[in-house]
């Protein structure tokens, strides 16, 4: 049986059907979440595969299958319940990394012209993690805030100059301190420093942009979120 780290970090699987329209309250409803609680969000690609995840902060508390209490996971729970019709919790493999993907970089969104890194952009390469973390804090007067890793196969171009093309700063001094990262067998979250453009803002308050909803349904539809406890997610910039 799957039980929580002592931190209570937990990685979530996203599965699910398409939306034909972006549901009732979900926005508002993540942007009040990373008022609290950093969001960290994964692309991963496998054997030609696709699949989304995500990377929430849970209580001692916690469970698979629900939480005996009322933190901030068990609430974002409710908000994708309640938002997202159909998708449920259960379960997932970890995500050890890939020995193909030798190459790494931390990037960094430059101004408004900043796309988001969905699954359209990440086509070049067959094999990648692409980590998103996703932070904000009303209470200090912070604005939302994003930063990215991005590991890809070295078949393919190579990552920097599509990432510049894309509106997006590669940090020298943060991609070597995050080499250790492509081979660690947790997920650990992005250093979130630079503030977040109108099409980012979209994107995350926009689930079949985030989560890839129209393009996983052929692969696996009427499957849901599926989570596990991580060991190490250290909320940087959170």
């Amino acid at each position: 049986m799957l039980t929580p780290s002592t931190k209570g970090r937990w990685i979530w699987r996203v599965d699910g059907a398409p939306q034909p329209s972006i549901p009732d309250g979900w926005g508002e409803g993540v942007l009040r979440h990373l008022r609290y609680q950093a969001l960290t969000h994964v692309w991963v690609r496998r054997d030609g595969v696709t699949r989304c995840y995500l990377v929430l902060e849970g209580c001692p508390r916690c469970r698979p299958d629900g939480c005996d209490g009322v933190c901030h996971r068990a609430l974002f729970t409710h908000l994708v319940q309640s938002t997202l019709p159909g998708v449920t919790l259960a379960p997932a493999p970890r995500l050890v990394a890939d020995p193909g993907e030798q190459r790494l970089v931390v990037a960094r969104p430059v101004g408004a012209r900043a796309a988001p890194l969905t699954t359209t952009f990440l086509d070049a390469w067959p094999a990648f993690r692409c980590v998103t973390t996703w932070s904000c804090s009303t209470a200090r007067g912070r604005p939302l805030v994003v930063g990215a890793r991005l590991t890809v196969s070295t078949e393919g171009p190579p990552p920097t100059p599509l990432l510049r093309e894309a509106g997006w700063l590669v940090d020298s001094v943060a991609t070597l301190l995050s080499r250790r990262a492509r081979q660690s067998p947790t997920i650990t979250a992005v250093p979130a420093r630079a503030s977040a453009g109108p099409a980012l803002q979209a994107a995350l308050c926009d689930p079949r942009q985030l989560f890839g909803l129209a393009g996983m349904a052929d692969e696996a539809p009427g499957v849901g979120l599926a989570a596990e406890p991580v060991e190490a997610v250290a909320a940087h910039g959170a």
